[in-house]
């Protein structure tokens, strides 16, 4: 299904068009919650996952996907687990001769795969290993910084906002100062990475003129980086946001084409089109509006903007956080033993209108490793844009402006981008390769031994399959003529063992190879 334009295209067409893609292609969120945050060699790691469709549970998938890799970027293991009410749980046996000081571990649904790998989880789990700090080899880091004009591009005679990002080779924060110089070696700005390697500073490119940071990392080293050039003529998208609203800026220079003097913005949140807005000030410079985004959902807001054509330009995304994902649940101990083996209670009191699915992990407080990720990072950050944010549930952590400042800099510094724009408008969607998985596992095999089947008839497998918390399930599969047989929708957590034999004919189990 989709939509190609010829000529004229208009704010509703493209809500259709969202619609249409959001049907076709809804984006699903992980979430995992580690029973800790630290492990030594031989124990075992239990995880609970939770799957999200925008702002909801997805009901989508049924099978969730969770690869182990050792610190060189080797598979030690991939497992699977249905998903039920949207979540899944499953296990992992850390290998007793593992060297490594973490386990790489990435989680997915087949139809995630469709996606850019940047939207899978990921997160690195320490390991315990025993090594003395002089035996870890000292590697020489190198900083880098990137630059990130506000709304994409660098704009001549229009003031703008750059952002920049410095980090190391391994995609660690560092911090840097400096200063903006021209072409004359004349210093225009100085420079701070305020927070986790980022900061802002402003500029009125002048026709003629190049521009670069010096700076100077934390470690003494000194580098350079050459800001972009310029577009000669465009527009330049601004915002700022508070709690309730969203204060859009378009600047132009004088000298545009005719459909670059009205625009279009387009406030998007989840693939879904929440308001178009229309600056029909021509013969303006410079226009405002301030957008209400007080009653949106907490998460990433996007704003698109358009010439009056439906040309895209420039584009921002904003951070709303309105505490809506939040509720309040009580928890209490009404029963406290420290003793060995002791008995000890814990309560949680939820409201009867919200409907819960819920995980507890109970660790000793001593090796507790501060948490870098949450649920909230997770399903309302981490997983919607592109780059690596570095102790993303730090943003969920307070009210204060200054957190939100600093959200404001992820913003600035990590690209959203799902749709392309251009091929969006003209219906060009983009091709699947993994189908969505509607039903749960599927069993799946062969008899081998010609002679022994030609000599039967209606032979039927009998399985019994083994879970690793002694439950068992019986299995009876008709095995077709060609030696194959298959179960849909097995449902089975973690490892299982499958024992088998055929129904009165035992003699063909020694006769025969089952795979």
């Amino acid at each position: 299904m989709g939509f190609v334009f010829h000529h004229t295209v208009n704010a509703q067409q493209v809500d259709s068009l969202m619609a249409v893609y959001d049907e076709q292609f809804p984006k699903e969120k992980v979430h995992i919650h580690f029973d800790r945050t630290i492990y030594n060699k031989e124990e075992t790691i239990f995880y609970k996952v939770y799957l999200q469709m925008a702002s909801y549970p997805s009901e989508m998938s049924k099978n969730m996907y969770v690869a182990w890799f050792d610190t060189s970027g080797n598979l030690l293991k991939q497992t699977a687990a249905p998903l039920f009410q949207s979540t899944a749980k499953g296990s992992f046996d850390i290998p007793a001769n593992y060297k490594g000081d973490f386990i790489h571990v990435k989680a997915f649904t087949r139809w995630m795969l469709n996606e850019d790998s940047a939207f899978v989880f990921e997160k690195n789990i320490p390991i315990n290993s025993g090594k003395p700090t002089s035996s870890i080899q000292k590697i020489v880091l190198k900083s880098r910084v990137d630059l990130f004009p506000e709304s994409g591009n660098l704009v001549q005679g229009v003031n703008n906002r750059i952002a920049f990002k410095a980090t190391n080779q391994f995609g660690t924060p560092v911090l840097i100062k400096g200063f903006l110089v021209n072409d004359k070696n004349k210093v225009l700005d100085t420079i701070k990475a305020v927070h986790d390697g980022m900061g802002v500073f402003n500029l009125k490119p002048i026709a003629g003129e190049k521009y670069q940071l010096n700076w100077t990392d934390e470690l003494g080293q000194k580098g350079n980086t050459v800001l972009p050039q310029p577009k000669l003529q465009g527009v330049v998208l601004k915002l700022t946001a508070d709690y309730e609203k969203a204060y859009a800026q378009v600047e132009r220079t004088l000298d545009v084409p005719t459909n670059f003097k009205k625009f279009k913005l387009l406030v998007h949140q989840n693939q879904q089109l929440i308001y178009t807005v229309d600056f029909k000030g021509e013969e303006k410079l410079i226009q405002k509006a301030a957008l209400p985004i007080y009653e949106l959902p907490t998460g990433i807001v996007q704003f698109s903007l358009f010439t009056d054509d439906w040309k895209p330009i420039a584009e921002r995304i904003v951070f709303v956080n309105n505490r809506l994902h939040e509720y309040n649940a009580k928890l209490s101990i009404p029963m406290i033993d420290l003793k060995k083996r002791g008995k000890n209670v814990i309560e949680i009191l939820v409201s009867d209108t919200a409907s819960t699915n819920m995980s507890l992990s109970v660790t000793d407080a001593s090796i507790v490793l501060p948490e870098q990720q949450s649920i909230y990072s997770d399903l309302l950050l981490s997983s919607d844009i592109k780059g690596k944010v570095h102790n993303p549930a730090y943003y969920f952590s307070s009210d204060a402006d200054s957190v939100a400042a600093h959200l404001d800099l992820v913003m600035m510094t990590n690209g959203w981008r799902r749709f392309d724009w251009d091929k969006l408008i003209n219906g060009d969607f983009p091709k699947w390769t993994y189908p969505r998985e509607t039903d749960f596992l599927k069993l799946t095999g062969m008899v081998y031994g010609n002679q022994a089947l030609a000599n039967t008839k209606d032979l039927q497998l009998n399985l019994v399959i083994s879970g690793k918390d002694s439950s068992s399930k019986l299995l009876f599969l008709p095995v077709a003529k060609d030696g194959s047989f298959e179960q849909t929708g097995v449902l089975f957590y973690d490892t299982v063992r499958v024992y088998y034999s055929f129904n009165n004919n035992p003699k063909l189990t020694e006769q025969t190879q089952v795979k």
